[in-house]
């Protein structure tokens, strides 16, 4: 819980002299300590494990999720649900267990067995899994290993450019020989399945087996980061984790034994807020129904096209007025000071912008906004770990048995438990890149800034809740800054690339560590053990790995192939290839000349840019780690120097299309802090908390509608 934010902090009690100074005993009655379970995180929770009834429910929804999720995504066309790092589906299913308990509660007198902590395992296990069969995992690994193949043309070289560098056993591919009548797996990938043909499983088996063991090292190095951070991050930092308080609320006062701690359902602001969201989309969607309906304009594209088009405002960029009521709603939930810099340092870059752009161009500008970011990004990932250098170092002599393990750390994973999980994916990871044709320094470089760009990119989720951002520098984007392509070679940039892409998913919109920390820490706020909630995860995780080998390509092979299934698996395949080979024909170039050379020096201005460090790059990473440096600084000294993850977000592009909806976020919870007192405060909370739970529903319903009324492509809504 932050300290600057005075909104979030309950004062002790009031003298009457005080009285007259204190804004929430003017509004109403005083708060009850009951009335206060609904702030998540401020009660102490006995941790408890769950019923084989969780465990069933969370099976059973994984197996639905790896179905519904690519039907929805990519075949109909009617839904993003696997879009971004926000667990909709999980949440609305969190949502229909409490009202079914709630109901037969009301109608039989039993709660059918099931208690909190098998609702929050279920929730866990289904936040970390929902997107793997849609855009985290299936949709940029089966087109990373298809694409090159089946887009390879005389005209392009791919051929010629790509494919020797890709390593026998971990690609599917066709025949050699067009006229051969066997399978052709990757054909049909984007054309659909010839009338009479069986889908061509084992072709896909070795491959898919091949990667899925990188998968499983990647997960076991995120599961031992979180096990590492969770505690810290939680309870020392209290970072707010806005996504986790959502169901946190919802399952508050769900088994509370007493009957004196009333949910969020009881609540009417919390009902408003739900409605209020549903019928804003309720209009919209019907308007793609029936053109005549009226529609709420919740999207306003370049405003700046309309009204900024003389000097020296036309300079300004992308300006975009958009509303989304998750924002909204999640932004209500952070601390003033987060959400100020969300917006505030959007508009620190329009300044630049009008200053600069006419002079330095603006795509220069935002290549240096961007690697500012990464710096940023870095920095605080860095500085993190060293401000939490005491707790690692003691984990790290636990694990050794140089002390004895602190006694309430006994409901986590063991200290041993967590560094063995840790280095030893660490330590696989990279020997599956080197099994997989990379060297083994650029393994182990790769792997550890994969690492430190996730962490930053949950920290940021946890304590700003930009589930919604999108990053263009990757991390083997950061590796070719320092080690330019020609220094790499031709086989490690191939391999690295669609390793790193296979990761990204959606340029870390829906990235892994986020979602797995933000099930912890729910499990810590409802009283789940840390153990229990990890291995259900890893349950829910294998078995979506396996399940969804059967369901995404029995969807895609059976409806029309890839080419039907929109931009993630057919224009987005194509671009990164084109990408890839307008690296790899300058490189194949310039290592001709240095063989021609025959070691004579080649003059600089003969030097490709595949073979030159880039400086400008790098200069501004710096740069953005010296000034992310500034801000612990200046931020120890000075109460109301701004924090730094708005400029952090400086590396989003997506910023341009969310910073009008963390404006109205932070600028009604500044209203309501300000003129409201603490009750009003946690009054309101819930009608934001309602607005989020609205959308999801307007998502699901719309996606069901179109499902059923066999509409492909209509109003498929995107939280953020």
């Amino acid at each position: 819980m932050n300290a600057r934010d005075n909104s979030n902090t309950i004062s002790g009690p009031t003298t009457d002299s005080s009285r007259e100074d204190d804004a929430s005993y003017k509004v109403g009655p005083r708060l009850s300590v009951n009335s206060l379970g609904g702030l998540a995180g401020l009660e102490e929770k006995a941790l408890e494990g769950a019923t084989w009834r969780g465990w069933v429910i969370g099976l059973l929804a994984t197996a639905g999720l790896s179905l519904l999720v690519p039907y929805a995504d990519f075949v109909m066309l009617a839904a993003n649900f696997s879009f971004n790092s926000f667990p909709m589906l999980p949440m609305l299913l969190l949502l229909g267990l409490i009202l079914c308990v709630n109901l037969t509660v009301y109608a039989l007198g039993t709660r059918l067995g099931l208690k909190k902590q098998d609702l929050v395992l279920v929730c866990c296990m289904t936040t970390v899994v929902f997107a793997i069969p849609g855009v985290q995992f299936w949709t940029f690994w089966s087109t990373g290993v298809t694409a090159p193949y089946y887009y390879a043309r005389p005209e392009n070289r791919w051929a010629a450019l790509l494919q020797p560098y890709l390593t026998p056993g971990f690609f599917p591919t066709d025949p050699a020989d067009p006229n051969d009548l066997g399978p052709r797996p990757v054909e049909w990938f984007y054309s659909g399945l010839p009338p009479g043909r069986s889908i061509p499983w084992s072709a896909w088996a070795g491959p898919y087996l091949h990667w899925i063991a990188a998968v499983a090292f990647m997960y076991g190095i995120w599961f031992g980061v979180s096990a590492l951070l969770q505690r810290r991050w939680s309870e020392h930092e209290r970072l707010p984790f806005p996504i986790s308080q959502v169901p946190a609320e919802m399952l508050a006062g769900f088994d509370d034994p007493t009957g004196q701690s009333k949910g969020i359902f009881s609540q009417k602001l919390f009902w408003w807020g739900v409605l209020g969201a549903f019928l804003a989309h309720g209009l919209n969607g019907l308007n793609s129904f029936f053109p005549n309906v009226p529609t709420l304009n919740l999207m306003n594209w370049n405003v700046h096209t309309k009204y900024l088009t003389e000097p020296p405002w036309k300079y300004i960029g992308a300006l975009h007025l958009h509303i989304y009521l998750s924002i909204i709603g999640l932004t209500y939930l952070l601390s003033l000071d987060v959400a100020f810099s969300l917006w505030f340092f959007y508009w620190i870059q329009k300044f630049v912008n009008l200053t600069c752009s006419n002079v330095y161009g603006q795509e220069t500008l935002n290549e240096a906004y961007s690697a500012q970011g990464s710096g940023g990004l870095l920095a605080l990932v860095l500085f993190g770990f060293w401000a939490g250098r005491a707790e690692i170092k003691q984990s790290l002599y636990e694990a050794l048995g140089l002390r004895t393990r602190e006694e309430h750390n006994t409901n986590d994973l063991s200290p041993r438990a967590i560094w063995l999980l840790l280095l030893g994916s660490y330590a696989g990871a990279a020997a599956w890149l080197c099994w997989a044709g990379v060297d083994l320094h650029w393994a182990l470089l790769i792997v550890m800034l994969f690492v430190l760009v996730t962490t930053g990119l949950a920290r940021l989720i946890a304590e700003a809740g930009v589930f919604a951002m999108q990053i263009y520098n990757f991390p083997v984007h950061l590796l070719t800054a320092a080690a330019p392509p020609a220094l790499l070679g031709g086989k490690n940039l191939m391999m690295l690339t669609i390793w790193d892409r296979m990761f990204t998913a959606d340029w870390f919109r829906i990235a892994s560590l986020p979602n797995i920390l933000n099930s912890l820490h729910l499990a810590r706020l409802t009283g789940l053990r840390s153990r229990t909630a990890m291995s259900g995860m890893a349950a829910g995780l294998t078995l979506m790995f396996a399940l969804s080998f059967f369901t995404f390509l029995g969807l895609v092979y059976t409806n029309g192939g890839a080419s039907n299934g929109g931009w993630f698996l057919n224009a987005y395949p194509q671009w990164e290839c084109e990408v890839m080979a307008g690296k790899m024909a300058p490189l194949e170039s310039w290592q001709k000349k240095v063989e021609a050379a025959q070691g004579k020096p080649i003059p600089q201005k003969e030097v490709p840019a595949v073979a030159q460090v880039d400086w400008p790059k790098l200069l501004w990473i710096g740069v953005g780690f010296v000034v992310i440096g500034g801000f612990n600084i200046a931020r120890r000294y000075l109460f109301w120097w701004p924090h730094p993850a708005g400029y952090v977000l400086w590396m989003a592009a997506t910023v341009d299309r969310l910073w009008f909806s963390f404006f109205l976020g932070w600028a009604m919870k500044w209203a309501v802090s300000k003129y409201g007192g603490m009750r009003f405060y946690i009054e309101m909370r819930r009608f934001f908390i309602g607005l989020v739970i609205g959308e999801s529903l307007a998502a699901l319903f719309w996606a069901v509608v179109a499902m059923w009324s066999g509409h492909h492509g209509t109003y498929a809504l995107q939280m953020g």
